[in-house]
């Protein structure tokens, strides 16, 4: 449990100086489950990174020059309570 613990400051920590670039941090880690299929890949990547049984990637993730995005539109908690009227 502390090394996910670990693992989840060091990912915030990243994001957060991410944004301070201007950059955005998209995690990916489906590529990572164990299907049949995507095995050889996992073994592939885990080789050209040195790790070793019984190490394991857990997580990829992309850091990217995004598009701003604005704020989504909100309605005000008063037009909620008006329209029960």
């Amino acid at each position: 449990m502390a090394v996910q613990s670990q693992l989840m400051h060091s990912f915030a920590i990243i994001g957060r100086k991410a944004t301070e670039l201007g950059l955005d941090m998209q995690p990916h880690s489906q590529p990572l489950f164990d299907f049949a299929e995507i095995m050889p890949f996992v073994s592939e990547l885990h080789d050209a990174l040195g790790i070793g049984s019984p190490g394991r990637i857990q997580m990829l993730g992309r850091i990217v020059h995004g598009t701003a995005v604005g704020p989504s539109p909100r309605a005000t908690a008063m037009s909620y309570l008006m329209a029960s009227r």
